[in-house]
């Protein structure tokens, strides 16, 4: 399995210093929103199953070196599918969310669109819902053997063979999310036999605390921007290292960013 810091909000953007001939050259001159040479929005939205929340996320790229975060309030932004349209109100903090009672109800094999409209310009994407997961079999925990009083989630679960899938996998420790860079993880089904066989996934948890997952089968195109987050992620500089780059997602427009609709299943217990 393969780990990701699940930080969009920073890995979207532009990394503003490159290295020639091991002197170090400052070309945030050359590279700026204000020049068009760097996309002047991210946007990060999720369609799931069930009632939601859907919800997308518009910031204002910034440099990768800058702890802002500006969200974009005034957008227009809707998600439609073949039957309803539904236009996403904003929350207040940093996502435009839908309305969960008239909200789009995800279902498998489904096309959901999403269109915004950010200071006049439009940003759309396409992303169609995954076929079911299998429910989990299972969760236990065992204690780590570097620890007294430590313990890791080891997960049971069946998966499809037939067909190439992708996952992602989110948890919570009392319900707060986990987003260390080892916390969050994605993979694929290409080398599990149809069977995850007590995997170790989250650890740190103590006896009673919550154990809350997020289970989520993702479309090709998320597991393919969350390898490029890794590879950016990995990127040392070096002589051989590709030049940074943005991750390429699927939101045309000119927007960085990635939509996608996600199968989702939860599962929540307590360590003992």
């Amino acid at each position: 399995m393969k780990k990701y810091i699940l930080n969009i909000i920073k890995l979207f953007f532009l990394v503003l210093l490159l290295t020639k001939c091991g002197k170090p050259v400052d070309i945030t001159d050359r590279y700026t929103v204000s020049n068009g040479k760097v996309p002047p929005f991210s946007i990060e939205g999720l369609v799931v199953s069930g009632k939601g929340p859907h919800t997308v996320k518009i910031l204002r790229t910034v440099a990768i070196n800058s702890d802002q975060v500006i969200p974009v309030n005034n957008a227009i932004v809707t998600i439609s599918d073949n039957v309803q349209t539904d236009t996403l109100v904003f929350d207040g903090v940093d996502s435009y969310v839908s309305d969960t009672l008239n909200g789009i109800v995800g279902k498998s094999g489904t096309t959901y669109i999403m269109n915004a409209i950010v200071e006049g310009k439009n940003y759309v994407a396409t992303s169609t819902m995954p076929l079911p997961l299998y429910p989990i079999d299972s969760v236990n925990f065992a204690l780590r053997k570097d620890t007294k009083d430590n313990y890791i989630a080891r997960l049971y679960a069946k998966v499809r063979t037939d067909i190439r899938e992708y996952y992602m996998f989110l948890f919570y420790r009392n319900g707060v999310l986990q987003n260390e860079p080892d916390d969050v993880v994605f993979a694929d089904n290409s080398q599990l036999n149809g069977y995850v066989n007590g995997i170790e996934t989250a650890d740190d948890y103590k006896l009673g605390d919550e154990f809350k997952m997020k289970f989520f089968s993702i479309p090709k195109e998320g597991y393919d921007f969350y390898w490029g987050i890794q590879a950016q992620l990995g990127n040392d500089g070096g002589v051989f290292s590709t030049p940074p780059a943005n991750v390429k997602g699927n939101i045309s427009g000119g927007a960085l960013g990635l939509f996608q609709a996600c199968y989702l299943i939860e599962y929540a217990t307590v360590v003992k």
